[in-house]
């Protein structure tokens, strides 16, 4: 018979694929967490570990390791789920659903427990509620001021780094002030498709199949660089969203000195243009 009492799932979590490969946050959490269950009395019966990725909007406790852990409470035996903090279960409400699952699966009752938790009990409860609170209202803070930022570079006529550019454009300029400028290559393929659309009259659906069939390479992407056996070729969402872009669309200088005039450039930015090119809004 397992001792109920002396038995956790250790829970870790980081926010991105990126921080894992790189080998950051979860050896700390899980070191922290090993000498808790030590400190407490606890065995250990797995370490089990997310890595990264938004919560499903249809479910947000459909993560791997989170299914992992629900199972293995299913099983029976499991006193606490512990993590080095509440949010690392998620963003509230999610810990509460969560704990609210793991009681529901569970003939011991395991609970849900975090390093940071205020304990137990109603004030611990009520602790709890107000300092996941304060995480959502800092993050929404943190959030706008983020956006504030951005805002201000793009007025400055700048465009906010991504892992890849837009397809047919690609980085240029200083570190502090972004430009785009074209990928002759790429741009080769939009002017491609573009004349499907325009002069054969070919529909999104019928481009797609043809880039696919003459073996056109579809845009990069973060994900397609480090799993290629996951290119699907291209899309008809791609090439449905490449027609209403605005980066596609050619503008004059005239054109860009009203953005300004709006206030959504700085004035400094047609001092920039040459009379005689056109320029893309990013």
């Amino acid at each position: 018979m397992t001792d109920r009492k002396k038995t956790a799932i250790l829970y870790g979590r980081v926010s991105s694929t990126a921080q894992a490969e790189r080998g950051l946050s979860l050896p700390a959490q899980f070191r922290e967490l090993r000498a808790w269950a030590e400190r407490e009395g606890y065995r250990v019966l797995k370490e089990v570990a997310d890595t990264g990725g938004r919560d499903s909007k249809r479910d947000v406790l459909d993560r791997p390791g989170i299914n992992e852990v629900q199972d293995l409470v299913e099983r029976g035996g499991v006193c606490v789920v512990v993590a080095q903090a509440r949010d690392r279960f998620g963003e509230y409400p999610i810990p509460d659903m969560l704990a609210y699952e793991l009681a529901r699966l569970s003939k011991d009752q395991t609970t849900l427990r975090a390093l940071d938790s205020s304990g137990e009990g109603e004030d611990a409860e009520l602790g709890d509620l107000f300092r996941g609170w304060m995480a959502k209202r800092e993050r929404r803070t943190t959030a706008r001021r983020s956006r504030s930022r951005k805002l201000e570079i793009a007025r400055q006529g700048c465009v906010i780094p991504a892992h890849t550019p837009t397809y047919g454009y690609e980085y240029t300029g200083e570190k502090k002030c972004r430009t785009y400028r074209v990928h002759e290559e790429h741009m080769g393929v939009m002017k491609l498709i573009f004349r499907m659309l325009a002069i054969e009259k070919v529909g999104v659906h019928g481009v797609a199949r043809r880039l696919n069939q003459e073996g056109v390479t579809s845009p990069p992407t973060p994900d397609k660089k480090k799993h290629p056996e996951k290119d699907n070729g291209w899309s008809r969402k791609f090439i449905r969203n490449a027609v209403f872009s605005d980066v596609y669309k050619p503008h004059t200088p005239e054109e860009i000195a009203a953005l300004v005039e709006e206030g959504f450039l700085a004035a400094d930015v047609t001092a920039r243009l040459e009379p005689e090119k056109q320029y893309c809004v990013w």
